[in-house]
């Protein structure tokens, strides 16, 4: 097998048909169950149905405009990568439920697989998930990061094999949600958990893959329906973080007709308006908070 992650190895399974019966050479992975073929990219395996949507998403990725556009474009962007703070900031409270799930599920323990479903570049998972070395990373974003490409609506795990999956912002871009966390519910092994992050106040953003927002008791429901036992739920980002965005965002829309000014002006205003972003760390356990938050966060249990 070319791809090297070892928990990965022992879990992994076909997304069509679930089984974990499969050939794999340095190129290919064939299903010996349903015969689907699946390839393996930079080591990393590609387990996505033919008839995906997602594979769509792919092909408008690579869609590009003009070298000129995108060479100043990308000079814009690496000047503002070194000035540009943090588009969210987290709850004492959110992080504090991340720390605690993963000293549960320790990801270097033997016996415990933990899955990162999405990138995971903010911050504060660098911070918080770096310590770990084993952590499984599948999504379809930020491909280097990667373990596994995949569609979290058929994920190409096992069932009951994962005591922890953690999803960074994903949901929101999911094109069928209930059968996603239906999915997540049949990996996760009993008594293992999930904690997922939506918005709810927050922009249309990488457009066209984004669905839907949640309320606070919307994301609850949808976990309950899909098996899920509530264990805890709050504010991850909360109401002011959500202004300075959408001020940062109606920028963006506003001089969407001129990229070169949009690109100096966004990175600009993100900087005088992210201390606001601080406020929400004093009003975090309050319940206007939620009204207008940014985003939340959910911890289920599979009893």
């Amino acid at each position: 097998m070319s791809f090297q992650n070892q928990k990965l190895k022992r879990i992994i399974a076909c997304p069509n048909c679930k089984s974990a019966l499969l050939n794999i050479d340095q190129e290919k992975i064939n299903c010996k169950e349903c015969g689907e073929l699946y390839d393996i990219i930079n080591d990393k395996p590609v387990l996505i149905n033919n008839d995906s949507p997602v594979l769509k998403w792919f092909e408008l990725k690579k869609e590009s405009t003009s070298s000129e556009k995108r060479r100043y474009s990308e000079l814009f962007r690496a000047l503002y990568s070194r000035l540009r703070p943090e588009d969210r900031v987290w709850t004492n409270s959110s992080q504090k439920a991340m720390q605690e799930l993963l000293e549960i599920n320790n990801p270097d323990a033997d016996d415990a697989n933990v899955v990162l479903i999405g990138s995971g570049l903010e911050s504060v998972f660098r911070r918080i998930l770096t310590p770990y070395k084993n952590i499984i990373r599948i999504g379809l974003t930020n491909q280097e990061n990667m373990d596994l490409l995949s569609d979290i609506c058929d994920i190409p795990l096992r069932k009951d094999s994962i005591n922890l999956i953690l999803s960074s912002s994903v949901l929101e871009h999911v094109y069928d949600p209930e059968k996603a966390v239906k999915e997540i519910f049949r990996v996760v092994k009993p008594g293992g958990y999930v904690y997922a992050e939506i918005p709810f106040m927050r922009a249309y953003h990488m457009a066209p893959v984004d669905y839907q927002r949640y309320t606070i008791s919307g994301i609850e429901e949808l976990f309950k329906r899909n098996g899920f036992t509530l264990v805890n739920k709050g504010i991850c980002s909360g109401p002011f973080t959500a202004l300075a965005l959408f001020l940062v965002d109606l920028c963006g829309s506003l001089f969407s007709f001129n990229w070169c000014i949009k690109e100096i002006l966004m990175p600009i205003l993100s900087l005088i308006v992210h201390p606001l972003k601080y406020l929400d760390r004093l009003f975090e356990k309050s319940t206007w908070a939620e009204i207008s938050a940014c985003n939340f966060y959910y911890i289920g249990k599979k009893e």
